[in-house]
């Protein structure tokens, strides 16, 4: 709680390292993209989740300028052309994101072999993703198998959050934020329909993690229902996000005025202004919830979150925070902490579900005119966290930006 105090002072510290270096409202800035490389090879699902949506902006920014160039923003009649256009420049990564980097960065975290994918324009599938389905639960450990079926939807929540922080960070969104709206619903719904434990779902994670779950707990049929239960509403909870009323309002807006922008959905209050994110997780011990509130002030951005969960051994809770960036030398740095705490008789006996922290530090660094360096460099303790390696140890990334 110390370090969530700290940030909060720096934010609103009017002078200082903190303070902004010019007046220009963030959302005018050069736009930042960053493209990342996982420093253990592996195909992190934090590098996917980047790389899916750096991508995006870079090709959602060139679609709408030859849009605009083409005048499709100018009348009522050719406003609805933008978004097909838009399709048509900007591939789905939903189940890229959901596969490869989603079920696939676990797989490779956990020493099974890759999965090969064919990945179309609009979207991909897995060639051989049975048979290392297949491997993982007869070979993997309890935990392994959760982690892994849970994996998909981790993928699509943070694709989401990543762009929520860049959308609260600026100040203003565009109509690209349909694009990891959609991946985050649809994988939900997905769950939701397998939880309902209908012989129909054999084949969806949720179905999948829950007949796991009854079979480490002796298939106590009570216990299932009420977690199947507990795991539907911690995904109701998730869908309310403020985001989706207002991307419908943007909609119409855009049809009203040709404007594709628009101002975040934040609270300003005491010169800041406050945002808000629900995101879910199912994990070895049961359902998660990740509550975020993001603060942001003149392109710095605090991103608080409180962690709550169930499991048949106790509550899961934990915290969060990220801030920045702070500008010391030249350098951009945002610190970043997080901590939890997990049931202590769960705790003895699983590897990956301890309590424990993390703690990081992401860089960016100017090279030359547009290109820059950044990286991420952090330590973590054993113990699960959403978007995290499972094991302990250093982890982190490095990679290029362009700024423009």
């Amino acid at each position: 709680m110390i370090s969530i105090v700290i940030f909060l002072l720096l934010l609103v510290s009017p002078s200082g390292v903190m303070a902004a270096t010019e007046a220009v409202p963030a959302y005018r800035q050069p736009d930042t993209y960053r493209f990342i490389y996982d420093l253990k090879g592996q195909g992190s699902m934090e590098s996917g989740v980047s790389l899916a949506w750096n991508s995006s902006l870079l090709l959602y920014r060139g679609s709408d300028y030859l849009a605009a160039e083409a005048g499709l923003h100018d009348h009522w009649y050719s406003r609805p052309f933008f978004l097909p256009i838009v399709s048509l420049a900007i591939p789905n990564p939903k189940q890229f994101l959901h596969e490869y980097y989603g079920h696939g960065s676990v797989l490779r975290e956990f020493g099974f072999s890759d999965v090969i994918y064919k990945w179309g324009w609009f979207d991909m599938f897995p060639t051989d993703g049975l048979a290392d389905s297949q491997r993982v639960q007869n070979e993997g450990t309890y935990e392994e198998q959760q982690l892994w079926l849970g994996g998909g939807v981790a993928a699509s929540q943070l694709y989401l959050l990543e762009a929520e922080k860049d959308m609260y960070r600026k100040g203003r969104g565009t109509l690209l934020m349909f694009l990891p709206m959609q991946a985050a619903m649809s994988d939900m719904s997905y769950l939701k329909d397998g939880l309902n434990a209908d012989a129909l779902f054999e084949s969806n994670d949720g179905a999948s993690w829950l007949a796991n779950f009854k079979g480490q707990h002796n298939n106590d049929q009570s216990l299932t229902a009420k977690f199947a239960d507990r795991s539907r509403n911690a995904i109701n909870a998730a869908a309310f996000n403020p985001v989706i009323p207002w991307l419908a309002v943007a909609w119409l807006r855009y049809l009203w005025t040709g404007d594709d922008s628009f101002y975040a959905p934040m609270l300003p209050l005491a010169g800041l202004k406050f945002g808000f994110s629900p995101k879910v997780n199912l994990t070895p011990l049961g359902p998660e919830n990740y509550y975020y509130i993001f603060i942001a002030r003149e392109g710095r951005l605090a991103s608080l979150y409180y962690r709550t969960g169930t499991s048949p051994e106790g509550a899961v809770q934990g915290y969060g925070a990220e801030f920045g960036p702070i500008n010391i030398a030249g350098l951009a740095l945002t610190p970043g902490y997080d901590q939890w705490t997990l049931p202590a008789a769960k705790s003895a006996g699983f590897r990956f579900s301890r309590s424990g922290y993390n703690a990081q530090l992401k860089l960016d660094a100017p090279l030359y005119k547009t290109l820059g360096l950044t990286a991420k460099a952090a330590y973590k303790t054993d113990g699960y966290m959403l978007g995290l390696p499972a094991h302990s140890g250093f982890h982190g990334y490095a990679g290029i930006s362009l700024s423009f």
